[in-house]
């Protein structure tokens, strides 16, 4: 998961005409402009790395408000810089430029400003305020499964994403106005579209597999098998070394839920979490934020502390992430040339193993209860679960107390299993006690993009070459051109035209699923 594109906080409640210290007035327009640039990045430094230290660095929970105070300061600063008058002429002058970095980078920031300031300030304040601790609350709430000591979280998140909706405006859903935040430009309908596409062919596919089916649960019990952390730890390194991510300008810790927080360019940080009897869960998640720190590391250098050093949307992002963990990470390419030494890192464990049992295990189609362990086949079935409790509880047709009933009906009704306990079941995400409201379709559509991105890619590059010899550089090289460079300066509808020649089109991801999935279980 990449983290959202940060969303100013607006804690002060001072007025904001007592403005701070501004950049020097001997200087040009442009130096002004980079000059509150500049210092809007460096609070925004400050506070990720306040939250990166409490989320991943075991920061002792006495001390929440003490950091809560200094998160209070750094943010009411970094406010009254961002809603400075002049700062706001500024943009409001160089958004005039059609052609120019400055022009991107204005036309940028005022529709970010434009959307916080329909939201009364104190009522964003409180649900900002809100979200950092109830996402700590949800931690233990996951690990004991009790719904009950979450729900007024959830309650109160959203109860007001549904009043921010109406501030924000919409042409014709409130859940378009949280969609567009992670997605510019896709709304309910295109996505019940898109989802109704998915829908039609992934569900009869999976009954017709599942027909299939005759292996015994012990083919694959090896995946159960005890792998110590540091041995885990170590390998996961190797991964990010292998899949091109530089280690040097970057750093993987651990947490609950993985994510990838980028400080800088040169400064990006991703989480995974260890299980000792469950060794592919890290080996996919590390592959996966792996694929969000490459993007994150190169954008262009120019780019740096403007606000278009990120993504070009959070589907963008997570077709990178998805494309890492399952286009090259389930490969039997990718795995012919690293086997043999994951295979002596983990021995005992996979000692009795061949290579061909290990990428028909890690390829299976197994419908499971975890999102984040599910197979390329389920995985958007998960998706469409929580995309359509988001989408009824902003329509009024579901109450947040009977979250957990709808969530077990449909994932019955989709992958035909219940979970026992709601700590596998409606608390496993962090998404929605983090107010990630309107994140999870992009997922889904990140698996569409990559599609569509490797078909082109495929015409100029030997994939299949690049990782059997575990060397991206074709590979990067065609990413870092193409998409990565860009970071927000293009909207992904034409990140995707751009790349590819051609307008989206999720057709490429379905036949990709049906081909793999077919030819596996002889169903063509």
């Amino acid at each position: 998961m990449k983290r959202s594109p940060d969303r100013p906080d607006t804690s002060d409640t001072s007025d904001t005409s007592d403005t701070p210290d501004m950049p020097d007035e001997g200087s040009n327009t442009k130096q002004r402009l980079y000059e509150y640039l500049e210092i809007l990045s460096a609070y925004r430094l400050a506070m990720n790395t306040i939250n990166w230290d409490q989320s991943v660095c075991g920061a002792p929970a006495a001390g929440v408000s003490f950091r809560s105070k200094g998160y209070g300061v750094l943010t009411r600063e970094h406010y009254r810089y961002l809603m400075a008058p002049e700062f706001r002429t500024l943009l409001n002058e160089f958004s005039l430029e059609p052609d120019s970095l400055e022009g991107d980078i204005a036309r940028e920031w005022l529709v970010e400003l434009a959307r916080i300031e329909k939201i009364p300030k104190d009522e964003y304040t409180a649900f900002m305020t809100y979200i950092s601790k109830s996402e700590a609350e949800w931690e233990e709430a996951k690990r004991s499964g009790d719904f009950d000591s979450c729900k007024q979280h959830y309650q109160f998140i959203f109860d007001t994403a549904r009043k921010f909706s109406e501030y924000i405006g919409y042409e014709k859903h409130p859940y378009d106005a949280w969609i567009e935040m992670f997605e510019p430009g896709m709304t309910v309908e295109k996505l019940d579209h898109f989802f109704g596409q998915l829908r039609d062919e992934i569900v009869p596919l999976l009954a017709a597999i599942r027909e299939k089916l005759t292996s015994s649960p012990e083919r694959y019990g090896f995946l159960s098998r005890t792998v110590p952390r540091e041995k885990q730890k170590r390998f996961a390194k190797r991964l990010l070394e292998v899949s091109g991510f530089d280690l040097s300008r970057g750093f993987l810790g651990e947490s609950e839920h993985p994510f990838t927080n980028a400080m800088s360019i040169d400064d990006v940080r991703m989480t995974t979490h260890y299980y000792e009897n469950e060794f592919v869960s890290a080996i996919f998640s590390v592959l996966h934020e792996g694929g969000h720190g490459i993007y994150e590391q190169n954008f262009e250098r120019e780019l740096a502390n403007t606000g278009l050093d990120n993504g070009s949307s959070s589907a963008v992002h997570e077709s990178q992430a998805r494309m890492f963990e399952n286009a090259f990470g389930r490969s039997s390419s990718f795995w012919s040339g690293l086997y043999g030494e994951m295979k002596e890192s983990f021995s005992p464990a996979l000692d009795d193993i061949s290579l061909d049992a290990f990428v028909e295990a890690i390829n299976r189609v197994e419908p499971t209860l975890i999102r984040i362990e599910a197979d390329e086949l389920t995985y958007p079935l998960h998706i469409m679960v929580r995309y359509e409790l988001e989408k009824a509880i902003f329509e009024g047709a579901l109450e947040v107390e009977a979250l957990p009933e709808a969530w077990d009906r449909l994932m019955r009704a989709y992958l035909g299993v219940v979970p026992a306990h709601h700590g596998e079941g409606v608390l496993q995400d962090v998404h929605w006690a983090a107010g990630l409201i309107g994140y999870f379709p992009s997922y889904a559509l990140g698996n569409a993009y990559a599609s569509q991105l490797l078909h082109f890619m495929g015409q100029e590059v030997d994939i299949d070459r690049s990782l059997r010899t575990l060397d991206f550089g074709e590979i990067l090289e065609w990413l870092k051109f193409r998409v990565h460079a860009h970071g927000k300066r293009l909207k992904p509808e034409q990140v995707i035209l751009e790349a590819t020649g051609e307008a989206f089109d999720p057709r490429y991801y379905i036949q990709d699923l049906k081909s793999k999935y077919e030819k596996r279980y002889g169903l063509r």
